[in-house]
């Protein structure tokens, strides 16, 4: 087929796009309507390589095809088989909805087909941006309006832009940092602007939890070196140690490293943790440095009730704010912000050519990193003045009380283990087997020797028979002949403990890929340092709850059963057997083999049965 007019005022350019957008409607009609109303997650036991062998076409063809064609064959290859992000039941990932506009204004932005990089080819779309980011700066910074009267649409200064994710936006907010702290290092390179400074080395201090973009990422680009990444640990709270903190910055102090920014986190991607801002500005104002807090999950929280006095408290004193628009502001992929608490701090690196971007200009693009840039911001400009603060709210609001009881449910049921009570809207906890529950019970700090005698002698093996962890104890198997190899209590405590928490590892492993397979529900895993107990510095497995704008109460009360039918798939035995198993446990030891055991889940119904219902919001319905 041969491409034809390009004239979107034209008739044959007309009549091709409204055939397009009917096949196009017809693909997402049936791929709706393909899950029966079981609000799957994917389709069950497609794998990867068996979707990849379907898109084995390595040479283009003289003769294309008409659009709806194509549309037909993409459908048959696989669309059907894509991850239905949106479903209630997708649980595992900062994949939040989009509200039902979203589409149609997406038609309306590509059609337009701006790019924001200089107003000659975005007069209008530069100007939403710029709106935009003065409503989300003053959300975090909250200066007044004639503040914003001033710099928000002023050539000479910038509050900040959209990227193309929190990646881009972290990886701009240091190179910020470093340019400031180090004034040569843009045009001499790093060693001399060290040099001239009378520095030995530039570090970055950051959380132990911090995210990679930041941790291998920006530090390899910027040249700072991903070794020299200062992790700094984290408490009970996976919240960084402040007292280390400081440690560290004296260090640096003393051996002339020049810091050239704190990144503080506010809702890590394992578990939603979030670091105290106030205390980690005051000492960034001390020590002199920059600090950026990475809010990419956590910013869009701010609109909800009281959170930004408490979660987020302090994030006014900010030097740079990442947040992620495509998580929680309901926003399409891929889109983040970066926000400056000073209109001019961005001048340092501003850049211009004859041609584009000339210095005395309105173009975004002098302030960016990246050059050619989609008018994304119409996407959230929209979300915020549809839903309004009220609308906003409410959203937020709803997803931390579901994860709330979503956390109740886990504390409560004799078969789960959480791994700390939420901050905000992610969840860590791990399921525990019947078998698994008196050992881990035993292996608690300040178990008994006979605590620990009377676990082994109760453990039934692993996911269809004996444990390779149990294996690791010795040929017996028993915490004496473990005490006699190890020599002190102390040492057979920790082997014994190490044992339980290597099965209890795999048993996350392999319940979370089984579930993936199935398709009906989702939740993601990770690792992470437990900070109740020192496995030399090895992670523990845990299942991770992502709440959603999408999730309901139902939904995510049911996971919890989907994974103990997942379990039981595997072990060949009925999950209303294993949980009966594991509520006998929790009774039988006064409390719990683990905390919370004794009270019976409420939550045995198929998870598919309930219909997630759409929710009102700002009186528009938005569907889950």
């Amino acid at each position: 087929m041969e491409a034809g007019s390009f004239n979107p005022a034209d008739t044959e350019y007309i009549v091709a796009q409204q055939a397009a957008h009917r096949a196009v409607d017809g693909v997402l009609q049936r791929r709706l309507a393909g899950d029966g109303g079981e609000a799957r997650v994917c389709a069950p036991s497609v794998s990867s390589d068996e979707i990849a062998a379907r898109f084995s076409t390595y040479e283009l063809p003289a003769s294309g095809c008409s659009p709806e064609a194509y549309l037909a064959t993409l459908e048959r290859r696989g669309v059907h088989d894509e991850m239905v992000l949106q479903s209630p039941n997708m649980l595992g990932h900062m994949s939040g909805a989009i509200p039902p506009w979203t589409a149609p204004l997406g038609r309306l932005v590509h059609a337009m087909h701006a790019n924001v990089v200089k107003t000659e080819t975005a007069k209008v779309a530069t100007a939403v941006e710029r709106e935009t980011v003065a409503l989300m700066h003053r959300a975090f910074f909250e200066n007044d309006k004639q503040f914003y009267a001033r710099h928000a649409h002023d050539p000479r200064v910038c509050l900040g832009h959209a990227t193309s994710g929190g990646t881009t936006a972290n990886l701009e907010a240091l190179w910020l940092a470093r340019n400031l702290a180090l004034p040569g290092a843009e045009s001499r390179g790093l060693s001399a602007a060290l040099r001239e400074g009378g520095w030995a080395e530039a570090v970055l201090m950051t959380s132990a939890v911090a995210h990679y973009s930041v941790t291998t990422k920006a530090c390899g680009i910027l040249g700072l070196g991903t070794e020299n990444v200062l992790s700094v640990p984290t408490d009970a709270f996976l919240r960084v140690d402040l007292v280390e903190l400081r440690a560290k910055l004296e260090r640096c102090k003393a051996a002339r490293q020049c810091v050239i920014a704190i990144v503080a986190v506010s809702g890590s991607t394992d578990c939603a943790s979030f670091d105290p801002l106030e205390p980690i500005a005051a000492l960034a104002r001390e020590f002199k440095t920059w600090l950026h807090v990475d809010a990419a999950w956590g910013g869009g929280l701010v609109f909800g009730t009281g959170v930004r006095d408490s979660l987020l408290r302090g994030i006014c004193h900010a030097d740079s704010v990442t947040v992620d628009a495509h998580k929680q502001l309901l926003c399409p992929l891929g889109f983040g912000l970066i926000l400056y608490k000073s209109p001019t701090a961005v001048l340092t690196n501003a850049k211009s050519a004859s041609y584009i971007i000339r210095a005395d200009s309105h173009d975004l693009g002098r302030f960016t990193l990246e050059g050619s840039r989609p008018a994304s911001a119409y996407f959230l400009h929209m979300n915020l003045l549809v839903l309004g603060t009220r609308g906003l709210c409410a959203l937020i609001d709803r997803k931390l009380k579901i994860a709330q009881a979503l956390a109740r449910e886990i504390a409560d049921a004799p078969d789960f283990e959480l791994l700390l009570w939420p901050e905000a809207d992610i969840l860590l906890f791990r399921f525990v087997p019947a078998h698994l529950a008196p050992r881990l019970a035993a292996a608690a700090p300040g178990a008994s020797g006979t605590a620990l005698a009377h676990g082994a002698a109760g453990s039934g093996g692993g996911l269809g028979g004996g444990s390779p962890a149990a294996d690791a104890l010795g040929s017996a198997g028993s915490p004496g002949d473990a005490l006699g190899s190890a020599g002190s209590p102390g040492d057979a405590e920790h082997i014994y403990r190490e044992a339980v928490e290597f099965e209890l590892d795999g048993v996350q492993r392999c319940v979370q890929e089984a579930q993936k397979e199935r398709g009906l529900m989702f939740l993601s895993r990770t690792a992470v340092l437990d900070p109740r107990f020192d496995r030399g510095g090895l992670k523990s497995a845990f299942l991770r709850a992502v709440i959603n704008v999408q999730a309901t109460e139902q939904s995510t009360l049911a996971v919890l059963d989907d994974v103990r039918r997942t379990y039981a798939l595997l072990s060949g035995e009925p999950s209303s057997s294993l949980l009966s198993k594991a509520s006998a446990l929790g009774g039988a030891s006064g409390g719990g083999a683990v905390a919370g055991l004794g009270k019976k889940s409420q939550w045995l119904a198929d998870p598919m049965r309930h219909a997630p219902p759409a929710f009102m919001v700002a009186g528009i319905m938005v569907p889950n």
